[in-house]
């Protein structure tokens, strides 16, 4: 009989900047399970310094490092030097080394936990797919950020052999959170796939979200993680200077820093963001 399949967060910390967000959601992710977190939930950071993350190895059970060298990065990175191919390959690594068994939850270092995630990782085993929040149509993107290069219409083979369209009409999905089971890690190989053929036709920022979004949104069983996550990609500056406040305060030692962390926080801010995205909606219908 097969064991249950291990439950995986992982990370990709390189630098500082980095290190110090991925302690901060590291924390808060303890401290929505009040110190609790259940025995089957892993979290693997990938970084080029172990040794940053000493002090959460040994407050922390549940946790290990990667050493990400500078051949392999280079590798991840491919021929482009396109360093947001570190998340698919990231993730298609540490499904490998469970040979499969484990569903993984890739998490951009500025995320908080704002919930538990049991339900997510339940949703994974049953097969589903997450991204963290669907956001825009490719129409409107390429209108407000120029996307035309990588968002023209198109269709591309897969390696599977069926044809996978792209066109006005498809969503964004952002990519904060990345959620996929080891059953279905053959898509993985598919996101590479779309994404080296994207960043051949010329590397763009996006280009990763993009793939995520229509491979995911194409299988029909793609839901968000908002709820559970909160991703403060639009308000770094601000978090970072809280948490470096938090680490000097707390001696850079890990146990005082988790006890300075209140993921709540962020909850009433998603609850205003619900607000005025509402707000927006309404307000719409009467200046068309």
């Amino acid at each position: 009989m097969m064991n249950a399949a291990k439950n995986l967060i992982l990370y990709q910390a390189n630098g500082m900047r980095y290190i110090n967000q991925a302690w901060y959601s590291i924390a808060s992710l303890i401290n929505v399970y009040q110190g609790k977190v259940p025995d089957n939930i892993h979290v693997i950071v990938y970084t080029d310094d172990v040794s940053a993350f000493d002090g959460i190895k040994n407050a922390f059970g549940n946790f290990e490092c990667v050493l990400l060298t500078k051949a392999q990065s280079l590798e991840w990175a491919g021929p482009a030097n396109y360093i947001f191919r570190f998340k698919p390959k990231l993730i298609e690594d540490a499904l490998n080394r469970y040979n499969g068994n484990a569903n993984a939850l890739y998490l951009d270092t500025d995320t908080a936990f704002i919930k538990k995630v049991d339900n997510l990782f339940k949703s994974l085993t049953a097969g589903n797919l997450i991204l963290h929040a669907k956001e825009w149509v490719l129409s409107h993107g390429m209108k407000q950020w120029g996307l035309v290069v990588i968002a023209e219409p198109r269709s591309v083979r897969m390696i599977n052999g069926q044809d996978i369209h792209i066109n006005d009409d498809t969503y964004m999905w952002n990519a904060g959170a990345v959620g996929i089971s080891g059953k279905n890690g053959i898509l993985v190989k598919e996101v590479l796939n779309l994404l080296d053929i994207l960043i051949d036709d010329g590397p763009h920022y996006l280009s990763e979200q993009l793939t995520w979004s229509v491979m995911f949104s194409g299988r029909g069983n793609l839901q968000d993680a908002k709820n559970q996550i909160y991703h403060y990609w639009d308000n770094k500056e601000e978090l970072d200077a809280h948490i470096s406040d938090l680490l000097e305060k707390s001696g850079h030692d890990f146990r005082n820093f988790l006890r300075s962390v209140n993921p709540f926080m962020f909850i009433e801010t998603t609850v205003m963001q619900k607000v005025v995205t509402k707000f927006k909606s309404v307000m719409s219908r009467f200046t068309k």
